[in-house]
């Protein structure tokens, strides 16, 4: 027994309570209460002194994993699997324009609108990438503003139904939710659109300071009229709700007073969830004020949301980070970022910035790649550094775009913010 099984390198120990040490393992995300004796044994290879029944508990856990395991060269091949899509998956943005004016925004605005042609080769594209008329096709129409370009999403998707069955079309949209009236809820569901995406900021008061229209004129009534609208209706589709927070936790009152206004709109409807998320400006070009993950803040806006609307917030309830398959999708086989004008990003916060663009897809739907394609797709592979770190399971390598530009690992955890964050929630496992 002493030599066929070892510890995960993947385990945080916390060592400091009276007789018990908790074992958190960053590959599965699972803690165990150990006693420190047992903890000493296990330390010291010395399984064979620990009782059985506590060994397949162990084992089952995957705190103890078999002796000849590699688990950096488990961890390639999982991360290889990850990359390989049997599915096309198009991130589209039909134009950069916006009738909001958000503080915060990265996208790099410009009159840029989809037109027939583009729309053409990217059919023709999807036609040329390993076609068949059984491959799934999973759309996201971003923006700027996607409901400005209505038209175009629409004719798109008849495009798309002449080529494959209508039953492998998937797609969801991102939109600020100002125009969205049931007219064009009804427009977007016959587009296969069954996922939308509105964001706010808070209650009235934040989310008019940051997200007025062109002409400053405030959005928040008619925004939370729309939903009121959509809501009323049988139809079945899926309403994400986004709440951006700030690191410093001062908006949690207010994200507080915009569920207490939500609340009864959603009432049970299963239809709406309500997500937690930062806005990250990748570029750093600017003194906007970054939204950054906080996990101390957020679980107090995730309180203030779950008292009101407890079955419908999708974030982490323990608090602790949990593993990942992938950090994102960006860079992967059949993955593209497609821009108005046909041109590619390996990264859609990269919209806007033509620099950036890795290719261009013609008119015939072949694809002519840059430089950058070398510098992001090709170079962008997993540090040693990460592949030693027993925190890889977390963030799988972190930001690819910020891997690329900062020429080095991003590291998001490290030994002792896990440990305060295991000390945080002892009171609550109590």
């Amino acid at each position: 027994m002493k030599n066929d099984f070892k510890i995960s390198k993947y385990i945080v120990c916390v060592d400091d309570l009276d007789e018990k040490n908790i074992l958190f393992n960053c590959a599965t995300g699972s803690l165990m209460l150990l006693d420190k004796d047992k903890y000493s044994l296990l330390e010291n290879n010395l399984i064979d002194k620990i009782d059985s029944s506590l060994i397949e508990l162990l084992k089952k856990s995957k705190i103890i994993i078999p002796s000849e395991c590699n688990e950096e060269v488990e961890y390639l091949k999982h991360i290889e699997k990850s990359t390989k899509n049997d599915e096309i998956y198009l991130t589209i943005s039909p134009t950069f324009l916006c009738n909001f004016d958000c503080s915060y925004c990265f996208v790099n605005k410009s009159n840029s609108m989809i037109n027939t042609t583009t729309l053409n080769s990217i059919i023709n594209c999807i036609k040329s990438n390993n076609f068949n008329r059984d491959k799934m096709i999973n759309i996201i129409w971003f923006g700027g503003e996607t409901l400005l370009a209505l038209d175009h999403i629409i004719e798109f998707t008849q495009k798309l139904e002449r080529s494959i069955s209508s039953n492998n079309i998937r797609a969801s949209i991102v939109t600020n939710g100002y125009l969205l009236n049931q007219d064009v809820l009804v427009k977007l569901i016959r587009s296969h659109i069954k996922i939308i995406q509105i964001t706010f900021d808070g209650n009235e008061y934040l989310h008019n300071k940051y997200r007025k229209t062109k002409c400053g004129k405030e959005t928040y009534k008619q925004i939370m009229e729309n939903i009121i609208n959509l809501l009323s209706t049988n139809y079945d589709f899926v309403l994400n709700l986004r709440c951006n927070y700030f690191s410093d936790g001062a908006d949690s009152d207010m994200i507080a007073e915009f569920v207490k206004d939500i609340a009864p709109i959603i009432q049970d409807d299963k239809r709406v969830n309500i997500q937690l998320k930062p806005i990250i400006d990748f570029s750093c070009s600017s003194n906007t004020k970054s939204f950054f993950d906080s996990y101390d803040n957020v679980e107090l806006i995730k309180q203030a949301i779950t008292k009101e609307l407890p079955n419908q917030v999708i974030y982490n309830t323990v608090g602790l980070p949990k593993p990942k398959i992938k950090w994102c999708s960006s860079g992967e086989e059949n993955m593209f970022n497609i821009g108005p004008s046909g041109e590619l990003y390996f990264c859609k916060s990269q919209f806007g910035y033509k620099d950036k663009a890795i290719g261009y897809i013609n008119e015939d739907g072949s694809i002519s790649y840059n430089k950058n394609y070398d510098i992001n797709v090709r170079n962008n592979y997993l540090l040693e550094k990460c592949l030693e770190c027993k925190y890889l399971p977390l963030c799988m390598g972190g930001c690819k775009r910020l891997r690329v530009d900062k020429n080095k690992a991003i590291c998001y955890w490290n030994e002792e913010s896990i440990k305060n964050l295991i000390r945080r929630n002892l009171a609550t496992w109590n």
